[in-house]
C-alpha cells in the first residue's frame, strides 16, 4: 500500500526550515500541484552568511536590535542559486 503524501505533510515537515512572505494559500496550491503532477521533487538548502551586531532598524528606530550584516560574497552565492533554480523551469 503507498501513502500518496498530502500538503499538510509536506508543509508540516518543512515547518521551521524556511520563512517566507508568499501566503499560505499560494503555497498550498504549489505544493497540490506537484503532487498531483507527479514531477520529482529536488530541494535545495542555503544559508546567508554574516556577523551579528546591534544596531538601530528602521522597524524599531532607537532601539538597539540583535541584527545580521550579511556577507556580500554568500548573498551574491545565494541570488546565483536562485537564477539558476529559475533557468531550471
Amino acid at each position: 500500500m503507498t501513502l500518496e503524501p498530502s500538503p499538510c505533510l509536506v508543509l508540516g515537515g518543512m515547518s521551521g526550515s524556511m520563512q517566507t512572505s508568499v501566503p499560505s494559500g499560494t503555497i498550498y496550491g504549489m505544493v497540490n500541484q506537484q503532487l498531483s503532477d507527479s514531477n520529482g521533487w529536488k530541494i535545495d538548502s542555503y544559508a546567508i552568511t554574516g556577523e551579528g551586531t546591534y544596531a538601530d532598524t528602521y522597524s524599531m528606530p532607537g532601539t538597539q536590535l540583535y541584527v545580521m550584516i550579511p556577507d556580500e560574497d554568500s548573498v551574491e552565492e545565494a541570488k546565483q542559486l536562485i537564477k539558476a533554480v529559475q533557468n531550471e523551469g
